[in-house]
């Protein structure tokens, strides 16, 4: 699975998501969720791939969080120039500005 596919990305007739390492509840349901939306009938499989690190080691003997946890909290500071820039970046491409959108 890639972050593309949290996005939204309806790919047709896809029936098995790979993750590897673990890149959060969020993220992971998001992307599992992309899968077995052919029709109303439809099954899918997530596989999930462990990477030598610490919370992956965790996932793996404690698998039951990813079905019970609740979902994480995101707190990010709004003027973060990083996540501003690309929010900016992400907003053009959505609708584009002209001269009068610009301070």
């Amino acid at each position: 699975s890639t972050n593309a596919m949290e996005l939204g990305v309806d790919i047709g007739n896809l029936d098995v998501t790979l993750h590897v390492g673990y890149s959060g509840w969020t993220s992971l349901w998001q992307q599992c969720g992309r899968a077995g939306r052919g029709n109303e009938h439809c099954q899918s499989l997530a596989i999930f791939v462990a990477q030598n690190c610490v919370i992956d080691e965790y996932i793996l003997h404690h698998h039951d969080v990813l079905f019970h946890a609740s979902q994480e909290r995101t707190i990010i500071h709004p003027f973060n120039r990083q996540i501003l820039t690309t929010q900016l970046l992400c907003a053009i491409a959505d609708e584009p500005m002209d001269k009068r959108d610009i301070c």
